[in-house]
């Protein structure tokens, strides 16, 4: 994944966006060539799935006997050391990940430079939390980003 260009969006009137145990002031928007999803290999932490390619993540929690995760949708990971696997319902967006989870930052993704522009289209993604870093710190935007509880 290669990131073409990076923008932070602040929040009006709201005092941070919060995505589980994250809060932020905005949001940060990304234009990358690819969004990696079918090229990540998971590793299986407790009850949690974790991939990583680039600087992009994706995580995973799995609620045994549940069917409704992602609308019922059922979804393939391909797990190190197991292959792929179907979860028919029983995926989860986190609310809040263990420490052995590695920290990540709640994004806004497209691949679509008319998105950029326009400030809509976007889909949810997760980057690790260094390169967030990195990405906020070369945009010398006035961003509060914190992690209680990470």
């Amino acid at each position: 994944m290669k990131i073409l260009k990076a923008n932070w969006k602040p929040v009006e009137h709201f005092t941070g966006i919060l995505h589980g145990n994250q809060s932020y002031n905005g949001t940060l928007q990304l234009l990358v060539d690819e969004i990696p999803h079918d090229k990540m290999k998971f590793k299986k932490i407790g009850r949690f799935f974790y991939a990583e390619k680039d600087g992009y993540c994706r995580v995973y929690e799995h609620k045994n006997g549940t069917t409704d995760g992602f609308a019922g949708r059922t979804i393939t990971l391909d797990i190190d050391g197991v292959g792929e696997m179907d979860f028919k319902g029983s995926l989860w967006d986190p609310w809040e990940c263990p420490d052995t989870i590695p920290k990540y930052f709640n994004i806004s993704v497209t691949i679509d430079p008319k998105a950029m522009e326009t400030g809509h289209t976007f889909y949810s993604g997760k980057i690790t939390w260094a390169l967030a870093e990195e990405i906020i710190d070369s945009l010398n935007a006035d961003v509060k980003i914190s992690r209680f509880g990470m």
